[in-house]
């Protein structure tokens, strides 16, 4: 079993998707391409790591504008192989919105987003596309002591209405403001839940509770009004969202009067603590939490009930000499009544890893860049800093940076190793030597600019000074190799150190400012 037949195996599954034969496989390579490329992973890149350079790259592009397929039905086999390996009755789907930098002003669907990376004292913006993206939790820690792993199932682009202009009428923003209801992040939020909904019964899981967790921006009046069938919505809560009970009986009111917040109900001690251990963090951990039940959310679920959770700060230690630590609590909001608060409290952590799974497969549009059939190029087609990876904080650590410094030396060396022939010998040592044939004389300067210098103040005449500064600028300047260097000067030749003959330097003190020392004009004077 190598990772190149479970690749094909996994993709086996892709047949339906594409119309022919010809495409999937076309479609297959350029995936197992955009896998072992190195840098960006454009179409230029993957044909070069596929070998097709000095082939036609036009049936690769077509594949994208052309041929007829839809990007989300990748998933299928995806999801149906990791069923396997999720035989509890709550399959938890991660939900989360993701950003991919863009600096092309041309790009219609990129606009300016919050930095999530900005610190809390300054927000700054970025521009760049939003993608909304689903992983499935995979429970690995249910037989082995591994963590949970996200398999994506879900990956589609979630760009934003365009705004109208300050001379537009009534009627076009009437028009936006309609579409900005119907063409949002909750909206989409709502929609691919629908879809994995159906994905999930088609693949085998019609019998499975499908659990959306999601961030606080999916806390809202949307999300919670159109939730799928045989699914649960589980979201982080504001600490101060206004809570309330179900009225007494016999009353007109449907809300109770009384309000409370999350952050009232921890901070209340006539509600005990509970604990409960789940897995996190490469062990068993134990965990405390306050369960409140039927609770409604007048603003944000209308009459439906909710079930909120309260998770207690984690103390913990940078290491063992410093001082406890507390974590900020966490406020659950989740629409299941009957399922264990620590199936629920599992699938919530185990959401983290959206994040981890997210930066392996965001994978650039495709950019037609043309590129001549050298073989001198491929050293350059990786550069380093276009082979780093797009971390949220692009900061990497020692042994990463040391491990991809020393890959791109191996790539680099293995590119030289193709130039190591006599003919490409023998042309570089050419090259080498019409740049030592072509380079031009040095630059001379007369006695004169030497004691000007030098701070000698004998009488020096005007015409002899003059004459020293208007040589003729084409002679003295040195010519430009092949190489694109120019020849150095050298110790005592203009470049403003002490002369290396300390005689010639007294005599030319004591006999007072000589004859311009140009070697051209020296040697026109001794043909006369």
């Amino acid at each position: 079993m190598t990772l190149l037949s479970e690749f094909l195996a996994i993709t086996a599954g892709w047949r339906s998707v594409f119309p022919q034969q010809r495409t999937f496989v076309r479609g297959v390579r350029q995936a197992l391409g955009s896998l072992v490329c190195l840098g960006r992973r454009c179409l230029t890149r993957i044909i070069w790591t596929n070998g097709g350079q000095n082939s036609a790259w036009s049936a690769e592009y077509f594949l994208h504008s052309r041929c007829h397929w839809e990007p989300q039905q990748l998933f299928r086999p995806i999801l149906k192989s990791a069923l396997e390996y999720c035989p509890q009755r709550l399959i938890g789907v991660a939900i989360d919105d993701t950003k991919l930098r863009k600096t092309g002003r041309s790009i219609p669907q990129a606009f300016y987003q919050r930095d999530p990376l900005s610190p809390p004292f300054h927000v700054n913006l970025v521009l760049g596309l939003r993608f909304l993206q689903a992983s499935l939790l995979v429970p690995l820690h249910r037989n082995a002591p591994v963590g949970t792993r996200a398999l994506p199932i879900r990956f589609q682009e979630v760009s934003r209405v365009k705004r109208p202009g300050k001379k537009a009428g009534d009627a076009e923003k009437e028009l936006y403001k309609e579409a900005v209801k119907q063409k949002n992040l909750s909206r989409s939020f709502v929609e691919m839940g629908q879809q994995l909904r159906q994905e999930l019964d088609a693949a085998g899981g019609d019998k499975k509770i499908l659990v959306l967790t999601g961030e606080g921006s999916f806390c809202n009046r949307t999300c919670f009004a159109e939730i799928p069938e045989r699914s649960v919505l589980l979201v982080r809560a504001r600490k101060d969202a206004k809570l309330c009970f179900r009225a007494e009986a016999g009353s007109r009111r449907f809300y109770g009067t009384g309000k409370f917040t999350p952050e009232q109900i921890r901070k209340d001690d006539s509600r005990d603590w509970r604990t409960t251990k789940i897995f996190y963090g490469g062990k068993r951990r134990v965990i405390r939490y306050k369960e409140v039940a039927d609770v409604h959310w007048q603003r944000g679920a209308g009459q439906r009930p909710l079930r909120l959770i309260v998770i207690a700060p984690t103390p913990y230690r940078k290491n063992q000499s410093k001082r406890l630590y507390y974590r900020d609590p966490a406020y659950l909001l989740t629409s299941d009544l009957h399922s264990a608060v620590k199936q629920l409290l599992q699938i919530y952590f185990d959401r983290w890893q959206i994040g981890v799974s997210r930066q392996g497969h965001i994978v650039q549009p495709v950019k037609d860049r043309p590129r001549p059939t050298d073989s001198g190029l491929v050293t350059w087609e990786v550069p380093w800093r276009e082979s780093k990876t797009a971390e949220p904080s692009d900061n990497m650590l020692r042994k990463e940076y040391a491990r991809r410094t020393r890959l791109q030396r191996k790539v680099n060396a293995d590119v030289a190793s193709l130039h190591e022939i006599p003919v490409a010998e023998t042309v570089d040592n050419a090259r080498k030597q019409k740049g030592l044939a072509e380079t031009g004389p040095m630059r001379q300067l007369s006695s004169a600019g030497y004691q000007r210098r030098h701070g000698v103040k004998d009488d020096v005449e005007t015409g002899e000074a003059l004459g020293a500064r208007r040589r003729n600028p084409v002679e003295e300047m040195p010519a430009i190799t092949v190489s694109g260097k120019c020849g150095h000067r050298h110790q005592g030749g203009g470049s403003g150190c002490s002369t290396d003959d300390g005689r010639a330097a007294k005599r030319a003190r004591r006999e007072g400012p000589g004859p311009v020392s140009n070697a051209v004009r020296q040697g026109e004077a001794g043909v006369r």
